[in-house]
């Protein structure tokens, strides 16, 4: 499970990722996904090789 924020309320995009739960009062669009989620994968793909060292690695199709 993977805790993300969206930026918008149909949850498209993935804005920002947590290491547990938020309040979901303070993180608006703050759900959970899994790591083969095609969502996930496209937030881990486009972020610097640096910080996806400390995400939760992708499970491809």
């Amino acid at each position: 499970m993977i805790y993300v924020q969206f930026l918008e309320e149909e949850k498209l995009t993935i804005i920002s990722w947590f290491a547990g739960p938020q309040n979901p009062d303070d993180y608006p669009y703050f759900d959970t996904i899994t790591t083969d989620d095609p969502k996930w994968i496209a937030y881990y793909d486009s972020q610097d090789e640096v910080v996806k060292e400390i995400l939760p690695k992708p499970i491809y199709p």
